[in-house]
């Protein structure tokens, strides 16, 4: 039998992940981005201001996209390397038993962070598609 890598699933919708802002802070990131491209671009070149803003807003909705928020199931008995693996990437562990980010706490966004929960005999586990299919693959190379 061969070992396959957990699965990783987004925890929305498909119609949800068509606009992959998922907080008020990442909201709020993308507006000041976005308004402060179009102002600059209104100074420098105003015929490609639109173009300019509208490109920038589709790039953060390519990098939201692949960090959409996501869950996978992995057995129990590969919590501990999971945790080390965490580590490993400079995650670090908070008081709600949740691995936060190596990220400026302005970019710390609820869905940012990775959960680790055990459930009926597995382990439920949340946090970025980014970072849960890198998890999935090392775990995967070291079964």
């Amino acid at each position: 039998m061969r070992e396959t890598a957990p699965v990783v699933r987004s925890q929305n919708s498909v119609l949800r992940d068509i606009v992959p802002i998922y907080s008020i802070g990442s909201f709020v990131f993308a507006t000041v981005v976005v308004v402060g491209i179009y102002l600059m671009m209104l100074r420098l070149d105003p015929r490609t201001a639109t173009v300019v803003a509208v490109g920038s807003l589709l790039g953060i909705a390519a990098v939201g996209s692949l960090a959409k928020p996501s869950w996978m199931l992995v057995a129990t008995n590969q919590v501990g390397r999971l945790e080390g693996l965490l580590a490993e990437y400079r995650y670090s562990e908070d008081r709600r038993g949740e691995w936060v980010p190596p990220l400026p706490r302005w970019l710390r966004w609820g869905y940012n962070r990775v959960g680790i929960r055990r459930q009926h005999g597995t382990v439920l586990v949340t946090g970025p598609a980014t970072v849960l299919r890198d998890l999935a693959l090392d775990l995967k190379c070291e079964s």
